[in-house]
């Protein structure tokens, strides 16, 4: 049987942490939006994920443009970011095909072609802003409030399409 991840052979290849690098923006209520909306108004659903992905490319399209500027293998590992265009969220990966990826957004000890180790993990309750990362995380530190801003008028938006009422208060 082939190894399927998360599935080990008597915890041989399991962990009891996560190494989930991921920054989440948490929208509360957004789950029950979209399933009311699935029902109601099924071309909202779209909407949303053109927003999601809208939201992703911002951060990937200024992450591009940090790396660029390190030059170098930052420059090379710029390729690997992808967005996703998914109705429940926004997502931007890195490494993709370039096993060098990660050593270019974190830096290494012992590798010259990287710069030097800032570090994987963050103090808790910091997040990103703990200064990890070279192009990737700081983008997502200098992109949050817009990407917050516009995805909120954006849903705020399509919430009045769908026909909920929204108050100037909310918007």
């Amino acid at each position: 049987m082939p190894y399927q991840p998360g599935q080990g052979r008597g915890n041989q290849f399991t962990s009891k942490y996560s190494n989930d690098f991921s920054q989440k923006i948490q929208i509360e209520g957004l789950y029950e939006f979209l399933a009311q909306v699935k029902t109601t108004a099924p071309q909202v659903v779209g909407q949303v994920s053109e927003t999601n992905k809208l939201a992703a490319d911002m951060v990937k399209d200024a992450a591009k443009s940090k790396a660029s500027g390190l030059g170098g293998v930052a420059n090379k590992a710029a390729g690997s970011l992808a967005t996703s265009k998914a109705t429940r969220q926004a997502s931007v990966r890195l490494g993709m095909g370039m096993p060098f990826a990660f050593g270019a957004e974190f830096g290494a000890k012992r590798y010259n072609q990287f710069k030097p180790w800032r570090g994987n993990q963050w103090v808790a309750g910091d997040g990103p802003a703990s200064g990890v990362g070279y192009f990737l995380y700081p983008a997502i530190r200098d992109q949050r409030a817009d990407v917050e801003r516009i995805y909120m008028a954006s849903m705020m938006r399509l919430m009045r399409e769908a026909g909920f009422r929204v108050t100037d208060a909310e918007a």
